[in-house]
């Protein structure tokens, strides 16, 4: 029976996972915020907190990160007025009504809310943030004859 639980468990630690990013220069895993997944669907770099360097999105890259931002942004949209709406009423219940009711819808909206932000969709790949260069340049080599 245990193991049945650990299995289960493994797996809801795997859903809540998103994807790793990191620096392709000092190969660190880079935190990335959603403004920072916005800058880099859009093409713009973004900073390593490791190695200082001005990073990017591959082009491969850019699609699953816009997948990743729609995801984060529907659920944001939901999450606000959700909490908003819930904890005024569970409030109102608890000023009005009976405020043992209130302590009951607390956790239940916190419980509600948790479970609608990690229902969004998960992305298991690495992507990895390549390095920014001012001025791309072929390399040609030049041999005497």
């Amino acid at each position: 029976m245990s193991d049945v639980n650990e299995k289960s468990e493994e797996l809801l630690a795997s859903k809540c996972t998103y994807a790793a990013f990191i620096c392709s220069v000092c190969e660190a895993e880079v935190e990335i915020s959603l403004m920072d997944v916005h800058l880099l669907v859009e093409g713009k770099s973004v900073g390593c907190q490791h190695c200082k360097v001005a990073l990017n999105a591959s082009a491969d890259d850019q699609a699953s990160l816009a997948e990743v931002h729609e995801d984060q942004v529907r659920v944001g949209k939901f999450m606000l007025p959700f909490s908003v709406v819930w904890f005024s009423v569970a409030g109102l219940v608890a000023i009005f009504l009976e405020p043992q009711f209130s302590l009951i819808m607390m956790p239940v909206g916190l419980v509600i809310g948790f479970a609608i932000k990690n229902s969004s969709r998960v992305i298991h790949d690495a992507i990895c943030l390549e390095q920014v260069t001012e001025v791309e340049r072929d390399i040609r080599i030049s041999t005497n004859q």
